[in-house]
């Protein structure tokens, strides 16, 4: 055997400082002299239940632990987005008035515009399409310098 490991003897749960129970290498087990059988069964089991609930506590603690640290990542980034835009002047730009919700004004807006984009588009097509080369150039260099 390796001069690090260390062999162990004998395992023993313990109550009010003192073995309840110990489990010896050879097989054996011995439990307290000044208890009878059921009463150390009893108070080893409540022993393990109160140390296995440890565990399990310190488990769930560690996960929810986790969980908040991940909220507040996301919480973070979401509020890193929302501070690179400024929804209230460009709710005011779309024409919202004041106390109006500026996420309304925006969804309801932002399709009219695209939508008027797609209409200007087709104008514009149509008006290249009347055979002048000069229009036709210019239209297209237009269409493809857009943002």
């Amino acid at each position: 055997m390796s001069k690090y490991m260390n062999p162990i003897k004998a395992v023993s749960i313990n109550f009010d400082n003192e073995p309840l129970l110990t489990i010896h290498c050879d097989g054996r087990v011995t439990t307290s002299d000044r208890l009878k059988p059921t009463e150390t069964a009893v108070l080893a089991l409540d022993q393990i239940k109160t140390q296995w609930m440890k565990d399990a506590q310190a488990t769930k603690i560690r996960e929810l632990q986790d969980q908040i640290e991940r909220l507040e990542d996301w919480k973070e980034s979401a509020l890193a987005v929302e501070r690179e835009w400024n929804a209230n002047a460009i709710a005011t730009m779309l024409g919202g008035k004041l106390g109006e919700s500026q996420r309304e004004v925006i969804q309801r807006e932002v399709p009219k515009l695209l939508e008027r984009i797609k209409r200007l588009e087709e104008a514009g097509d149509a008006l290249a399409n009347n055979h002048n080369p000069f229009t036709f150039i210019d239209w297209h260099k237009a269409k493809e310098a857009k943002p």
